[in-house]
């Protein structure tokens, strides 16, 4: 497929929004595989909200032929009588972005395909997060599908990988945990603040968090007014989180009784309850630095990410960032 001309690169425009509409005025056509999802939802409601980004279709096998908004009913106005289709790989050619939101393991059948078909890949699972293709079947059950494919995935956290965004023909978007973990912990371990073993994340999601399966353990009666740990040693972040941060981690997720949400707290193994300079941290790293906090607990970030109305760039982070600093320093 020949993309030559084309104005600007769909990895620039996904992963920076607003940003780029200085440099092109072309709308982007976008197909979302596995769409009936809690992640394919949000994709469908980035695609709606982004003014550079057109949907072409949406599949849902277990939904095809209904409306989109029958099952979501808050997207009625963004794609009226809409329905969900059936995955037919002929309707990728041409596309320019194409988006995965399937169960992990399931973009690793599809993804050598789709890339000779659409112009940019987006996979929302964890398939192409790792670029070690040995820790899957530790992590994941089962060896990598496409391991050559791995070294070719850009890791889709604009703080850390900006640039290579920009022209980035496969995207493996961050999990939750790790993106929280990651913008608290790599500026520090990168500018030398703290060592990087002994790291702790104790952090919780969302029940949405676990999909639209239907689970004892995501049950109203099960998970109201709890606040209930689990996969303790063996979630699946972990990695991802240790690749990110480069530094070993130890990692206690919980389940939070709310929709998408996650809350964490980053503590280093230290004698001291000294505040550390976030605004130099910033600099010498080179990676937005989140809120510092003065607790007798040897904390030293703390990060919250909602993203129900913030864009897939990072900025709404970067303002709860600001904001939460401003807070901090009113407390003082």
């Amino acid at each position: 497929m020949n993309y030559a001309g084309a104005e600007k690169d769909p990895g620039c425009i996904i992963m920076h929004g607003r940003e780029c509409l200085r440099y092109c005025d072309r709308m982007f056509s976008v197909g979302i595989i596995g769409a009936s999802g809690y992640a394919g939802a949000e994709l469908l409601r980035l695609v709606a909200a982004h003014p550079q980004l057109k949907l072409a279709w949406a599949t849902g096998d277990t939904q095809a032929g209904s409306p989109i908004a029958e099952l979501y009913p808050s997207l009625i106005g963004a794609y009226g009588e809409e329905c969900f289709r059936a995955y037919d790989p002929n309707n990728v050619d041409g596309l320019d972005v194409v988006m995965l939101a399937l169960p992990h393991g399931k973009s690793q059948e599809l993804v050598p395909d789709l890339r000779g078909r659409a112009r940019t890949v987006v996979d929302v699972a964890a398939d192409f997060r790792l670029k070690d293709a040995s820790l899957y079947p530790t992590w994941y059950g089962e060896a990598h599908a496409c391991p050559e494919l791995l070294a070719e995935a850009v890791y889709g956290l604009p703080e850390l990988h900006r640039d290579a965004l920009r022209s980035a023909t496969l995207i493996a978007v961050p999990g939750c945990y790790p993106t929280a973990a990651t913008l608290a912990l790599a500026p520090l371990v990168r500018a030398g603040v703290i060592e990087n073993t002994g790291l702790i994340v104790d952090a919780g999601c969302g029940v949405s968090g676990a999909g639209r399966t239907l689970k004892h353990g995501n049950l109203y009666g099960t998970v109201a007014e709890t606040y209930e740990a689990y996969g303790l040693l063996t979630h699946r972040h972990t990695p991802e989180m240790e690749q990110n941060i480069g530094g070993q981690i130890l990692f206690t997720p919980h389940l939070l009784p709310m929709t998408p949400r996650n809350s964490g707290d980053l503590l280093r193994p230290s004698d001291s309850n000294d505040d550390i300079d976030s605004e130099g941290v910033a600099r010498s790293s080179g990676v937005l630095c989140e809120r510092t906090i003065r607790e007798g607990h040897r904390g030293i970030a703390h990060h919250e990410s909602d993203r129900g109305d913030e864009p897939l760039s990072g900025h709404g982070t970067i303002r709860r960032a600001n904001e939460h600093r401003r807070r901090d320093i009113g407390d003082r």
